[in-house]
């Protein structure tokens, strides 16, 4: 999996430098196809579509690595750096998952993730 995450991640940088219409799109641009892909997935899962499901999840991969490509760039901020963060934010979390706390039911882990969502912002 690593190695095909990071070959799309390299092939939306090619993306971002060498097509006329990649060279051109900024985060306020782009955000629009954001929300229509999610839209699609929604919609899939709605009708639990497997095959719209995989599409979609992947179309998803595809609109948030040329984003990160555009943020490299203009902010200087690495894939890396973004994805360290979301995963330093669910071990704070989810201690009950990653860490030595203890829960018993759905219903305690929602409202354990809730305060600990408020506390970690």
């Amino acid at each position: 999996m690593k190695e095909s995450f990071n070959k799309l991640v390299e092939m939306q940088k090619l993306n971002r430098q060498k097509c006329p219409w990649g060279k051109i799109q900024d985060l306020d641009k782009y955000a629009c196809y954001l929300k229509n892909e999610l839209d699609e997935l929604l919609e899939a899962i709605k009708n639990n579509d497997k095959e719209n499901i995989k599409e979609e999840i992947g179309d998803l991969f595809l609109i948030l690595t040329f984003m990160s490509a555009i943020v490299e760039e203009k902010y200087d901020l690495e894939l890396k750096e973004i994805i360290n963060g979301t995963i330093d934010k669910l071990e704070k979390r989810k201690p009950w998952v990653y860490g030595d706390m203890k829960l018993e039911t759905p219903e305690e882990a929602a409202e354990m993730w809730r305060k600990l969502k408020n506390d970690f912002k």
